[in-house]
C-alpha cells in the first residue's frame, strides 16, 4: 500500500507540475505528453514508473525496442518487423547493428550511434543522448510531426484503401530540416555539404527539400482540406503552427544557403478556408 501510495504521489507530482509548466511557458498544457516539459524544440522528461507505464500503453513498440533488452526488443521490433523504435524501415543488416549498438553501454551509446541508419538519423544530439545515461528522456518537438499521426489516423479510418501499411526510409533531407528548425548554422552547412557530396546539384537539392517539406500531411492537398475541416479547434490552431513551422524552415533555408525554395502552385501549403 506505501509503495501505490507512493507511486501515486509521484505520478500526480510529475503530472502537475509539467502542466504548470508547459502553461506558463509554451501556453500549451501539452496534455499530450503528461509527464514531460516542453523547452524550445526540445521535450525533456525524467524516466519513472508512471512515465513508463504511459508509453507501455501509447508507445507499445517504442518502448519495446527501448525499455525492454537490447538484444530481445530489438530483435523482435526490428528483425522481424522491420522497423525501429522509431517507425523508420530497417534491413536484416541494420537490425543486426542496432542489436549489437544497443548491447553498449547507455553512457557510451552516443559515440557508436553513427554506425547505424537508425543512429545517424536521431534527432538528438550526442551529449544529449548522454543525458539519457541519467534518466533524461529527450525527443524534439515539432507541430509538423505532432500532425502526421493524427493525419494517418484519420486516412486509415476514411480512406483505407489510401492508408500506407509499409514504412520506408527516413528522408535523405531529415537532418537539415532538423538543423533549420533549430537555426543552427553549423549543422545546416554540415548537412548541405553531405547532401552535396551525394552527387545532387543544388538545384535537386532545393526542389527536393522544399517538397519534402511541403508534403501534404494525408498524402495529397485535396484529402489534406478534408481532414482539417474535422479537427477540433486546439488541433486546427496547431495544424496552422505546423503550416508556419514549414514557411518558416523554407525561409531560414533561403537566409542561410542562399538557394530560393521552389515556388510553385503545386509545392505550396495552403491552409483550407
Amino acid at each position: 500500500a506505501e509503495q501505490l501510495q507512493a507511486l501515486a504521489f509521484l505520478a500526480i507530482v510529475q503530472f502537475v507540475g509539467a502542466r504548470i509548466f508547459n502553461k506558463l511557458t509554451n501556453d500549451d498544457y501539452e496534455w499530450d505528453h503528461p509527464f514531460e516539459i516542453r523547452v524550445g524544440n526540445k521535450y525533456y522528461g525524467l524516466r519513472s514508473v508512471p512515465e513508463d507505464m504511459y508509453k507501455l500503453a501509447t508507445n507499445t513498440t517504442g518502448f519495446i525496442g527501448g525499455r525492454i533488452s537490447p538484444i530481445f526488443g530489438r530483435f523482435i521490433q526490428e528483425g522481424v518487423f522491420g522497423v525501429n523504435y522509431r517507425g523508420e524501415h530497417t534491413t536484416v543488416g541494420d537490425a543486426i547493428a542496432d542489436i549489437i549498438a544497443g548491447i553498449v553501454p547507455m553512457s557510451m551509446q552516443s559515440m557508436v550511434g553513427q554506425w547505424t541508419q537508425t543512429g545517424k538519423a536521431n534527432p538528438i544530439s550526442w551529449w544529449e543522448q548522454m543525458l539519457t545515461s541519467a534518466g533524461v528522456q529527450i525527443h524534439r518537438y515539432s507541430p509538423i510531426t505532432t500532425m502526421y499521426p493524427l493525419a494517418k489516423k484519420w486516412v486509415h479510418e476514411n480512406y483505407p484503401e489510401n492508408d500506407q501499411k509499409g514504412s520506408y526510409p527516413v528522408s535523405k533531407f531529415q537532418q537539415l530540416r532538423y538543423a533549420l528548425e533549430d537555426s543552427d548554422e553549423e549543422s545546416v552547412a554540415k548537412q548541405m555539404k553531405i547532401l552535396d557530396e551525394s552527387g545532387l546539384s543544388h538545384h535537386e537539392i532545393t526542389r527536393g527539400f522544399t517538397e519534402s517539406v511541403n508534403h501534404p500531411f494525408t498524402g495529397s492537398r485535396a484529402t489534406d482540406k478534408q481532414w482539417v475541416k474535422t479537427l477540433d479547434e486546439d488541433n486546427q490552431q496547431r495544424y496552422k503552427a505546423a503550416v508556419e513551422r514549414k514557411k518558416e524552415i523554407l525561409r531560414r533555408y533561403h537566409l542561410m544557403t542562399g538557394h530560393h525554395p521552389v515556388s510553385d502552385s503545386a509545392s505550396e501549403e495552403q491552409i483550407p478556408e
